[in-house]
Parts: structure tokens; sequence; C-alpha cells
């Protein structure tokens, strides 16, 4: 019994965060960005109102699947703001890191036992990832990284455009990646969507009044233990 109350409990837990958290965070910084670029916002909703009127002003999944500009704007905003900064994964078998030269210095300590350093004949050294060692890879750096996106910390949803060219794989992972992805993107995509078209069709979103110019890309709350929120998520929402 107690094995299933955990059990319960951990499932509980998960969709709260996996359901519930990350799907605000993410909408909070997409709003942020819309009373920023006012003209995404309006394209927005003039898409909206026009896949709307061919669905008879009802929101299906049917409908939501035609929001293809939506889409950009969120993926833009998972790209520049990830739920989750950061994802581990463990190292399943013994992994040479491909082009890593290092230099190891004689009597250098090592500081994590799962690693170790390969010499070559030259005095140049490799990386060495050992089985079970837990790595991590920083999404939020990789995704705003201008060897991958240009102009990274600008918000430009038409780089997600048809006709566009992807990322390369392993750079775009606001979900994960690999066969232990989240099970909820689909959820969460449709979750969003059906919020902002309820949303827009209603209301202006707007920069604050008397706001101070903020810092592009808007900076995440420091407090935030686990996943990305904004520091400051103030907004003027106005009836249409």
């Amino acid at each position: 019994m107690v094995a299933a109350d955990m059990v319960i409990s951990a499932n509980a837990f998960i969709i709260f965060l996996g359901g519930f958290e990350t799907t605000s965070s993410t909408l909070a910084f997409l709003l942020l960005e819309l009373a920023a670029h006012p003209h995404v916002q309006d394209k927005m909703r003039e898409e909206v109102l026009k896949v709307l009127d061919k669905h008879e002003g009802k929101v299906s999944y049917e409908m939501l699947q035609k929001l293809t500009y939506m889409e950009m704007v969120i993926q833009e905003t998972l790209r520049l703001y990830p739920p989750f900064p950061s994802i581990q994964r463990v190292c399943t078998r013994a992994y040479v890191v491909p082009a890593t030269r290092v230099l190891v210095r004689p009597g250098t300590v090592a500081l994590f036992p799962t690693l170790a350093i390969q010499r070559d004949g030259q005095g140049q050294s490799s990386v060495l990832v050992r089985a079970g060692t837990v790595v991590l890879f920083p999404t939020l750096a990789i995704q705003r990284d201008g060897q991958y996106f240009d102009n990274p910390d600008a918000f430009v949803p038409e780089r997600w455009g048809q006709g566009r060219p992807a990322p390369p794989a392993g750079v775009y992972m606001p979900f994960g990646d690999g066969p232990r992805y989240c099970i909820g993107k689909r959820f969460a995509m449709i979750q969003m969507k059906t919020c902002l078209a309820r949303l827009l069709p209603l209301v202006r979103v707007s920069p604050a009044p008397r706001a101070p110019p903020r810092a592009r890309p808007f900076p995440a709350d420091p407090r935030s233990p686990l996943t990305l929120h904004p520091a400051d998520s103030t907004v003027t929402i106005s009836l249409l």
C-alpha cells in the first residue's frame, strides 16, 4: 500500500509540475514578448479570428492545428525561454567527446572521478565520459547560441516558418530529446494554443505604464529553483 501511495503521489506531482507550472511560465514569457512586439500580436490575433470564422467560432483540436503562426510564436518562446534551462541524462556507455582537446599539466587533480583524461603522443588529451556519469545539457545556453541561430537573442517567430532550415539535431530541446523526451509535449501545445485562442480575440497586451526598459531576452527570476520564470511579468491587459 505504501508503494502504491508513493506512485500516486509521484504521478500527482509530475502532472502538477509538468502540466501546470511549465505551461504557465511559458505563457508568461510569451505575453511579455507580445507586449513588446505588437505586430506579432496583431498577426496572431488576425490568424485566430480567421481560423475561428472557418470553424463556426468553436475552438477544437482541428481548429488549433490550423494556427500555424501561433505555433511559430510558441516555438520561438520555448527557444528563448525553455521551461527547464537544463536537462540531465545518464551516460550508458563510455564515450570520448569528439574534437575535445585539453592540456593536462603534471600534477593535475581530477575533480570528477567519472571523467577521465586520455593522452596522445603529442601531450594533448581528450575527455572520456565513463558509463554512469550524469551529463547536464544547458538547454537555455544552447538555444541562444549564435552558432546555431541567427540573431539568437532576438524574438523572431518567422525563423520557424515553412521552408526555413531546421536547427541541427540536439540543439532545440525545450521538451528534452531522445526516447525520453517529454510525453506531455502535445498536451502542452494544445493547452497553450487553447488559452491564446480564447484570449487574443478579447484583449490586447501592452507594456505596463511607466515600466523601465528591460534587458532582452527578458531575465528569469533567479529564485526559481528548477523551472524558468520571468523576473518581472507585469503587462497591461485591456479589452478590445
